[in-house]
């Protein structure tokens, strides 16, 4: 269901978490990012393509390393990251209803047992 509301927004699961882990005004480091998100620098480094390509990400050379590179989030980004926390919102209190209905129903089931149980003693 979440793969499924990102899709509709234009964004692949993961993709999601990437862009509620980049800082609003600033830049993070890829190693850092990869890190945050808890994923292998090679798969930040992908999903950082495809978010680049869709103009959501920026990349940029780091001032004293060149081998390195720190992202900033672009408006685009701030835009459909807007999107992804709503549909992560709406989504985790949709699985809370369904838990407290789950847990709601199991203490109706064990009060239902204890009542069935007690009746059949008084009926004996």
């Amino acid at each position: 269901m979440h793969g499924l509301k990102l899709a509709e927004i234009g964004l692949r699961v993961g993709q999601d978490d990437v862009l509620l882990a980049l800082p609003q005004g600033g830049t993070i480091s890829v190693g850092q990012l990869a890190f945050v998100v808890s994923v292998r620098p090679s798969t930040i480094s992908k999903m950082l393509g495809n978010l680049e390509r869709d103009g959501f990400v920026g990349r940029e050379a780091h001032a004293s390393d060149a081998r390195k590179s720190t992202v900033r989030i672009l408006p685009k980004g701030i835009e459909i990251r807007a999107k992804a926390q709503d549909i992560r919102s709406a989504l985790n209190a949709e699985l809370l209803l369904k838990v407290e209905n789950a847990a709601v129903l199991s203490l109706l089931l064990n009060l239902d047992q204890a009542v069935s149980q007690k009746l059949s003693r008084v009926r004996v």
